[in-house]
């Protein structure tokens, strides 16, 4: 599925990470639903297994099971959950973790990315 990226313009530094086993991945702007498919195909390319932050709105069943198998983490929104704690233990919980946090948390544009 590379040769998609390369398709779409997009070129991958063809050297793998060596020796990182967890990390968190800022991605910006993200400012289409393509940005998922375009991380998912990148994160193949180095074989590594992304975990992408979603909107809990979006895990509902049959659509929330895919989310999940495609590496999805549910984050509501709405309520002061303290995610920085759930962040943590998701990487104290695995041998491996690429976490991907899109700061401005939409797909609209904006200049200025959320802090916290």
């Amino acid at each position: 599925m590379f040769w998609l990226l390369k398709l779409w313009g997009w070129k991958i530094d063809p050297h793998t990470p060596v020796g990182v086993k967890k990390a968190v991945v800022i991605m910006g702007p993200h400012t289409s639903n393509w940005d998922f498919i375009i991380g998912k195909i990148a994160f193949s390319q180095y074989k590594i297994e992304g975990r992408f932050l979603i909107k809990s709105e979006l895990f509902f069943p049959p659509l929330g099971w895919f989310l999940k198998w495609l590496g999805g983490i549910p984050v509501n929104r709405k309520a002061n959950n303290n995610f920085t704690d759930q962040a943590v233990s998701y990487f104290d919980n695995n041998e491996t973790m690429f976490m991907v946090f899109t700061p401005e948390g939409t797909r609209k544009y904006n200049p200025n990315w959320k802090k916290g």
